[in-house]
Formats: structure tokens, C-alpha cells, sequence
């Protein structure tokens, strides 16, 4: 009995793992804009997996745009809804390893919404 328990157990888990792998997951955040200067993020994502980018919503986010490629992967990943609010990296097909962008984002700022700008460093992983 305990032995079939077990094997249910692993079985729901690998299970649970593909499916994570086969849709989108927030995997980057959280962080903070810097104003007019640099951001470094960290993120990881499976290899074929969209990765959906949060920029927040503590500012009001005017546009952002590509500055350094990826060399493995796309940044506005093709086939996920993008907003004004989040973007998304997806990696090559069947790439796993290191890799890194950055882009840029305008956002206003308080009552008076007063624009500024920071440059987003995105050091990828991708397993």
C-alpha cells in the first residue's frame, strides 16, 4: 500500500511539473525602477517557456523598448498578450543556459507625473 501511494505521489508531481513548463509564469517581479539610472534583475524560466515580465503598477508606465538583445531568446515573446504593464522573454527553442538584455522603460511618477526613465539589466537563466 505504501509503496503505490508513493508512486501516485511522484507520478502527480512530474505531471504538475510539465504543465508548468508548458504555459507562462510570472518569473520576473517586483523590483524597483531607479530613476534615470539602472535596474539589475535576476530571473529564471524553463527552456521553451514564456517568461512574463511584471513592470509594476506602482507608476504609471508611458512605454519601454528593447536596448540590448538577447542573444539566446526574444524579448515581446510572439503569441502572449502584451499590456502597457508586462512584457514577456521567451528563450530559442531547446536553448537552456545563461542570458541577457536590457531594455528601457518611461514611467510618471507622483501627483504631477513627472516622467523618468531606468534601464532594466535582465540576466536570464533558463533550465
Amino acid at each position: 500500500m505504501m509503496r503505490i501511494i508513493l508512486v501516485l505521489l511522484a507520478l502527480t508531481g512530474v505531471a504538475a511539473d510539465a504543465q508548468a513548463r508548458n504555459r507562462p509564469g510570472f518569473c520576473i517581479g517586483g523590483f524597483r525602477f531607479v530613476p534615470n539610472g539602472f535596474t539589475d534583475v535576476r530571473g529564471s524560466t524553463f527552456r521553451d517557456n514564456v517568461c512574463v515580465i511584471n513592470l509594476g503598477s506602482r507608476s504609471t508606465i508611458l512605454d519601454y523598448r528593447l536596448v540590448v538583445k538577447p542573444s539566446n531568446g526574444v524579448f515581446g515573446a510572439a503569441g502572449f498578450s502584451e499590456g502597457r504593464y508586462r512584457t514577456a522573454y521567451r528563450p530559442n527553442p531547446g536553448y537552456a543556459g545563461a542570458d541577457y538584455f536590457e531594455f528601457e522603460v518611461r514611467y510618471a511618477v507622483g501627483r504631477r507625473q513627472v516622467e523618468r526613465t531606468t534601464r532594466v539589466r535582465v540576466t536570464m537563466q533558463v533550465v
